[in-house]
């Protein structure tokens, strides 16, 4: 994470992630050996305070919007959800 302390953006914090996995077995009944290809994901995101009391957040998962498996097993995988925003406003008393 990174805080802007001066300037124009001052206050903002901006973050960017990523995660690798490599190719991972399958679970199989019938000792098939299968295997799920790996990826990476970039994720990334911010914040800004308006004022002491209220702040926006915003993030985006999946940035490449990279199609992989999150799981599976020899008859079906689980796809990964596409690229993704989320958005959000902050009050602290």
């Amino acid at each position: 994470m990174y805080k802007f302390k001066t300037g124009p953006a001052k206050g903002l914090s901006v973050n960017l992630g990523m995660i690798h996995l490599s190719n991972r077995a399958l679970g199989s009944y019938q000792n098939i050996p299968e295997t799920l290809p790996g990826y990476t994901i970039w994720g990334g995101g911010g914040s800004y305070p308006l004022s002491r009391q209220w702040s926006l957040s915003a993030r985006v998962d999946n940035i490449r919007d990279t199609r992989y498996y999150v799981s599976g097993n020899t008859v079906r995988a689980l796809l990964a959800p596409p690229r993704t925003f989320s958005f959000s406003v902050q009050y602290t008393k």
